[in-house]
């Protein structure tokens, strides 16, 4: 990986408005590197050498994707990370959920055998301490996936039900859900402010939408209203603005 990257950077030197190639480094970064903020740099380095048409509308699909991936992530509590940060983050995150995953099929066993009319009392404890080792190491996990970041939703969701369902604590389990639902509501708001704040990013949104006043002065009137819901109604946004 790492001479390719170097060989990479000598062609991107040698030829700096190759776009050709930078589309292929940022294809690159993206799928073997993980690196989605250094893939979507490359992209718009791209973008600036005025890429035939071809070229620019797979910069534009690209990036695209790109960025709604970025922002599904900065809404779940990874946004911000630094490229090490976030690689190593998903790892634990992988490592923590195929712990879980044999832990459980590890307990599946355990009361399996343990239902037999005569159970073997050396496999019983061989496959405890088969659990014993899976459960330590999704608590290991967990730990540098909370030193890493405390706020991502889908690993305090992962563990949260693994807590639940695993170790029978329904109490600190749920503490965890709920946890993630509140940190899921707080972004949701968020958003919902940023759309009010910012007209583009309410006007492309793909869901019809209408916001109307509660205050009693306006009681019911219109104060904004993306295009998907303008065209739903027959009428340009304007038009239905402070109706």
């Amino acid at each position: 990986m790492t001479f390719l990257v170097k060989l990479f950077n000598h062609g991107l030197k040698k030829f700096p408005n190759d776009t050709s190639l930078r589309i292929a480094y940022a294809f690159f970064l993206l799928d073997k590197m993980q690196s989605k903020q250094q893939a979507l740099q490359e992209l718009n380095n791209a973008e600036s050498s005025k890429p035939p048409l071809d070229e620019e509308f797979i910069i534009y699909r690209y990036k695209k994707i790109i960025e709604d991936e970025i922002a599904e992530s900065q809404n779940e509590g990874t946004g911000g990370l630094d490229v090490v940060s976030e690689i190593a983050f998903q790892n634990h995150l992988k490592s923590c959920q195929a712990n879980i995953e044999k832990s459980a099929l590890l307990h599946m066993e355990f009361w399996s055998q343990l239902s037999e009319e005569n159970p073997d009392l050396g496999k019983l404890n061989d496959i405890g301490s088969k659990i014993n080792s899976s459960i330590q190491n999704v608590e290991e996990h967990w730990n540098k996936l909370q030193k890493i970041n405390q706020h991502n939703t889908r690993a305090i969701r992962l563990y949260g039900k693994f807590v639940i369902e695993i170790l029978n604590d329904k109490e600190t389990g749920e503490a965890l859900l709920e946890k993630a639902r509140t940190i899921t509501n707080g972004n949701n708001n968020n958003k919902m402010v940023s759309m009010m704040n910012t007209g583009d990013d309410f006007s492309s949104e793909s869901t019809p939408t209408v916001w109307v006043s509660g205050d009693q002065e306006k009681f019911g009137t219109i104060t904004n209203i993306n295009l998907a819901a303008a065209s739903l109604f027959g009428y340009n946004k304007t038009e239905l603005i402070n109706r």
